[in-house]
């Protein structure tokens, strides 16, 4: 059987975003309260445009949530970067149809090509955002990626990063999946917040840390949508999650409520130039 691709995962015009995101919607919900998006944003746009770099930018469920609390003078020209064209084709229409946003450039490439696939000639990003794309890239080529972000930011801009930490039960899941399921085998670990910790200090920058904790819950009776959760979490829809994942099921089932209780922990990282 042929191992499945992350590549091909994202390619993929019928994944069920919508259930995914009912699921992760606590993610950008904690998210957007965890920082001051709307004040920080709209003390640095001044009486202009903001340009924004998105990077990883998926189908643009962060802007959603984002729009949902800026101040109505906020406006942001996002360029959008990302190895899937359906999902740069939909991250545009979900754009088109916020007020605070409107689409520039768009970018197909690897995160990890970032440095050669960002112009250099390119205006300065007032803001850099990468939310949950730090996650299957290749950790070795990932500190020439940063330099090349926090290089193509303004001075006074910000970039976000918002990454699982080693804590995370995506972390569990897919180390369960690496380490007991013949496609896992051969697959990298996750890049988790401690490996762009790593990278931050070795590059002498300074940061802040907004650490977030919530849970994933999903009923009992929704055997569907936790199939489909699980195999999102591993980018593999061909295993069967329950029989492999039934221990760690049983560790976060709340039978009082009866539903999964799935604890996540993901850390905002800010970095202001």
């Amino acid at each position: 059987m042929t191992k499945p691709k992350t590549d091909r995962y994202y390619a993929d015009e019928d994944w069920d975003v919508d259930s995914w995101v009912d699921v992760i919607a606590v993610e950008y919900e904690t998210l957007v309260r965890a920082f001051p998006f709307g004040r920080v944003l709209q003390s640095l746009s001044g009486s202009g445009s903001l340009r924004v770099l998105d990077v990883g930018c998926g189908t643009a469920i962060f802007p959603g949530y984002l729009d949902a609390i800026l101040p109505p003078d906020v406006r942001l020209i996002a360029d959008l970067f990302d190895v899937s064209e359906p999902s740069l084709r939909r991250a545009r229409d979900v754009l088109e149809q916020l007020p605070h946003f409107s689409v520039g450039r768009t970018y197909q490439a690897l995160i990890e090509d970032l440095p050669t696939t960002l112009p250099v000639e390119i205006d300065l990003y007032d803001v850099i955002w990468a939310i949950h794309s730090f996650t299957t890239v290749n950790v070795a080529p990932m500190g020439a990626v940063y330099s090349r972000l926090l290089e193509a930011l303004r001075p006074g801009g910000y970039l976000f990063v918002y990454q699982l930490t080693s804590e995370s039960y995506y972390q569990k899941f897919h180390g369960l999946y690496r380490s007991e399921h013949p496609h896992g085998r051969d697959t990298a670990p996750y890049m988790e917040f401690e490996d762009s910790q790593k990278i931050l200090e070795s590059l002498g920058v300074d940061y802040e840390v907004y650490p977030q904790r919530f849970a994933h819950e999903i009923a009992e009776n929704r055997v569907d949508l936790l199939e489909k959760y699980l195999q999102k979490v591993i980018l593999d829809d061909t295993v069967d999650v329950g029989e492999l994942f039934g221990p760690l099921l049983e560790g976060v089932y709340d039978s009082a409520r009866e539903r999964y209780v799935i604890p996540q922990s993901v850390n905002l990282i800010t970095v202001c130039k």
